[in-house]
């Protein structure tokens, strides 16, 4: 007969019993922890992708995997807050002004977020990697340069008005470049070689929307002031 290797029995556990597993790695928790320490750390990692994108996306990977989306709702509030409070120093304070403003500000964060979820499929039906919302947190960290220009295009126009054209337009046209090259790091680790230039075209195509878009808030300013002081 074939020998056996005998096994210890098992314990019997009985019902209502109940076994406690202990660990010795800590659990990370950050319910106990204070609302600034949670806001610090997240202005922190908002701060580290943003820095990433200047530098022309040095660690996509890390970017992508620890996506989120107050980054690029911050971007949007702001770029759209900042264009109807131009349009409204730059043409006045009566009520149809602030109507236009509000237009604006509608027109600038209905575009950022139509555009970059468009972005997001498109990328995704050309069989790239990311999802929806890791798709949405590129592009949004990506019109930074675009903020930027729109910052300085504003502090220029409001320090003399001709400079909304002669100093403008060439920041625009740079941060329009930044952006673009900052979103093409993104898809050298998302999609393949052969279909880039089916995504290339969309994104160079949103960009100078919200480029276009905000020099020409600007400029609607300098020409409106020019009219009136014509008259």
């Amino acid at each position: 007969m074939s020998e056996f290797q005998e096994y210890p029995s098992q314990p019997s556990v009985q019902s209502g019993d109940s076994t406690s597993v202990k660990s010795d790695e800590p659990v990370e928790t950050t319910l106990d922890e204070p609302v600034l320490t949670t806001l610090w750390r997240e202005i922190k990692q908002v701060g580290t992708k943003l820095f990433h994108v200047v530098v022309f996306c040095t660690k996509t990977e890390k970017v992508i995997k620890d996506w989120d989306l107050w980054g690029p709702m911050l971007v949007c509030y702001i770029l759209s807050l900042l264009l109807s409070i131009n349009i409204m120093i730059r043409k006045g304070n009566n009520g149809k002004d602030d109507q236009y403003s509000s237009y604006i500000f509608s027109i600038v964060f209905i575009c950022f977020w139509l555009g970059s979820i468009v972005i997001s499929l498109n990328t995704k039906f050309l069989g790239g990697h990311l999802t929806i919302p890791q798709g949405i947190c590129i592009v949004g960290y990506c019109v930074f340069p675009i903020f930027v220009g729109a910052i300085t295009t504003t502090i220029a126009t409001i320090c003399w008005s001709p400079l909304s054209i002669y100093v403008g337009v060439p920041v625009m046209i740079l941060c329009d470049i930044w952006s673009c090259m900052a979103s093409f790091g993104f898809l050298q680790s998302a999609i393949k070689l052969t279909r880039r230039p089916l995504a290339v075209f969309p994104i160079v195509l949103f960009f100078t929307m919200l480029s276009w878009l905000t020099l020409v808030v600007n400029i609607t300013g300098f020409t409106s002031n020019k009219a009136t002081s014509e008259a």
